[in-house]
């Protein structure tokens, strides 16, 4: 009975595709793809127009990076440990204060992301990339030798980068490093105006 349920729920979906999408689920998964589909690794800088990527939702809506980015600038980030995404957890509220939407990019696979949801009492969202196509796409993992980095983007809600970071062992303070990028990149738009 729950299958039948669920099979014509995701039929509805896909015939009200045009819809508003709900609000970003804790856990989502990278949706698969080709190799011919991955960009290859590279270095996204300052004022480029960041990579879109798509992922599944735990409550099963596709999303996309620029849906989510109707919400708020986003904090990108990649390679967190659990103290650091409990730190992040501690700063959501002052995230979503200044208008930015957090978003990790973890290399777990899905069973272990949702798990680590749980165990860090996680509420924003968390995305399984165990293959490295959103982190390949941002220069954060090389397909190559499968080294993974850790570091952030802060991309606006126009879908440009306007900041990039790397952070070792000990967490930033989030809200404030999300917030001094936006609004140094605010002045100087203002300054060259």
């Amino acid at each position: 009975m729950f299958q039948m349920h669920l099979l014509a729920l995701t039929l509805m979906l896909n015939a009200t595709a045009s819809l508003p999408t709900p609000a970003v689920a804790p856990f989502a998964d990278v949706t698969d793809r080709s190799s011919s589909m991955i960009c290859s690794a590279t270095t996204v800088a300052m004022g480029d127009v960041a990579p879109d990527f798509d992922f599944l939702s735990s409550d099963y809506f596709r999303r996309h990076l620029h849906d989510v980015l109707a919400d708020g600038s986003v904090l990108l980030v990649f390679g967190a440990t659990d103290a650091q995404l409990r730190d992040l957890e501690a700063d959501h509220v002052r995230l979503t204060q200044a208008g930015v939407v957090p978003l990790v990019v973890t290399d777990q696979v899905g069973r272990d992301a949702r798990a680590t949801v749980e165990r860090c009492e996680l509420t924003y969202a968390l995305l399984s990339d165990p293959k490295g196509h959103v982190a390949e796409q941002y220069g954060m993992w090389s397909a190559s030798t499968g080294e993974r980095v850790t570091g952030w983007y802060v991309i606006d809600r126009a879908g440009r980068v306007r900041g990039a970071g790397a952070f070792g062992s000990a967490s930033p303070d989030w809200a404030t490093v999300a917030s001094a990028v936006l609004n140094s990149q605010d002045e100087r738009m203002a300054d060259s105006n």
